[in-house]
């Protein structure tokens, strides 16, 4: 094992500084975290006849390390596209509902920019013959005197080259308005060839 680490020495990786209590340090977390590249977004949604449609655009690769929907009134059906399979149109723009915010305040995270971005305020249309990459359906309980809100989420986190990426929020009713919130948390991975 090297010697410097960073310009830092053996013993900043290594739990005890006696030889015979050392263990290696192990992080439970990704180094993604404590670099701050880790950003959040938690948007409350309200989808009528109109599907809310949020677009991602991220000049670099990320992790989307989180993805999770609830509602609590009627029900909503998630779907996302790649740029290759819709046709945008109306103005997408980032309003405070979609500003993305770091995901570790702390004051020893390192300081990173963002450059990904949500906007918000324009539609799609799928292009004829294309499948959405990711479908999630969620719905309420449909007795208002009981009605709970219930939750629904990716499976496993998975990576996705820089780009540009369309989530759309569509009522599953035929009438009625669906609300709830989405929670989505990426990692930027703006590194080539280095440990992410």
């Amino acid at each position: 094992m090297a010697r410097d680490v960073q310009n830092g020495s053996l013993a900043d990786v290594l739990t005890h500084w006696k030889s015979k209590f050392a263990r290696l340090r192990v992080d439970p977390k990704r180094s993604s975290f404590f670099d701050g590249r880790e950003f959040k977004l938690s948007r409350e949604y309200s989808v009528s006849d109109t599907p809310l449609v949020l677009k991602l655009v991220s000049p670099v690769d990320f992790i989307i390390e989180l993805q999770s929907i609830s509602c609590d009134s009627e029900g909503v059906i998630f779907k996302a596209y790649r740029s290759t399979q819709v046709t945008e149109s109306g103005t997408f723009t980032e309003a405070a509902a979609d500003v993305m915010t770091p995901n570790c305040d702390i004051a020893s995270v390192n300081s990173y920019t963002k450059q990904s971005q949500v906007l918000s305020g324009g539609a799609i249309s799928v292009i004829a013959g294309q499948v959405a990459r990711e479908t999630i359906r969620v719905k309420s309980s449909g007795s208002t005197a009981q009605q709970t809100t219930v939750s629904g989420g990716s499976i496993t986190e998975r990576g996705l080259p820089a780009g540009t990426y369309y989530l759309q929020f569509s009522r599953m009713t035929a009438s009625g308005t669906a609300t709830g919130i989405f929670n989505l948390i990426i990692a930027e991975q703006p590194f080539v060839n280095s440990p992410k």
